[in-house]
């Protein structure tokens, strides 16, 4: 949560710092909303033609019949607005803490330009940016003994009662999702003069760890690293779209939701 929001306040800070900036942004959203769009409509499509049994877990479930029409989307729209600065982040709610991200990120954009209180703000956002990812960098390291514990407690799920009649299916549609969102969808959006093989092949070190941690935000400070040295991409463009792509450009979540 803090790498999320960190990482929007300096992308959105600097918007005042270059003229493309502006422009940047404005494809990136379209670019990410767009894509993830597209996932859904994949995964939609694909669930809809070979319709995967659910995953059924012995026991007792808990009774959501009656809980699913109490709310409205209006009040989900009231909750992602925060009372106060410190409970998004206490309670996890992401879209909260993007509010509040977007917010001040793009109040120091308009602070006048070149101020010594805006260079101030952006140089002290950066720097909690460093130390994060610094911080991410050494968690990195015991991640195995996670990923152990991970697999571990899901084998014992497994062998306590997890029907794996339709499991198969779904994992297989959830693969299927993904690879062609991958190798079809995302290179026919590509701009024109980026070969698919070579991006993949420059990326493959975030690819895995992103793989292995699920966490996109964990794994940002790998993808900034491997777009400035493997692709060779400006650093003022990756520390600018990287982060902001972190948090809305769910092509993989929206695959997975709608499966």
């Amino acid at each position: 949560i803090p790498i999320i929001c960190v990482s929007i306040i300096v992308s959105l800070s600097t918007l005042s710092q270059s003229n493309e900036s502006g422009r940047i942004f404005k494809h990136t959203i379209f670019y990410t909303l767009s894509t993830t769009i597209l996932a859904a409509c994949v995964a939609a499509s694909l669930y809809v033609l070979f319709t995967p049994a659910n995953v059924a877990v012995t026991g007792s479930a808990p009774d959501v019949s009656n809980k699913s029409g109490s709310h409205s989307y209006l009040d989900y729209v009231e909750s992602i607005v925060p009372d106060n600065f410190i409970t998004p982040f206490q309670t996890a709610n992401v879209l909260s803490v993007l509010l509040i991200a977007a917010a001040v990120g793009i109040a120091i954009a308009k602070m006048p330009r070149g101020s010594k209180n805006q260079d101030l703000m952006i140089t002290f956002f950066k720097a909690s940016q460093d130390v994060l990812f610094t911080l991410v960098n050494w968690l990195i390291v015991v991640l195995p003994i996670g990923i152990f514990a991970f697999v571990a407690s899901l084998a014992q799920e497994v062998s306590h009662g997890v029907s794996l009649g339709g499991l198969g299916t779904y994992f297989t549609l959830v693969i299927a999702a993904n690879l062609i969102q991958m190798f079809i969808v995302l290179p026919a959006l590509m701009i024109k003069g980026f070969n698919p093989i070579k991006v993949a092949k420059g990326m493959l070190p975030a690819l895995a760890l992103a793989f292995f941690s699920k966490s996109s935000a964990a794994t940002l400070p790998a993808t900034m690293r491997c777009a400035q040295q493997n692709l060779k991409e400006e650093p003022q463009v990756a520390q600018f779209v990287l982060p902001m792509c972190t948090t809305i450009n769910m092509n993989g979540c929206a695959a997975f939701i709608f499966l």
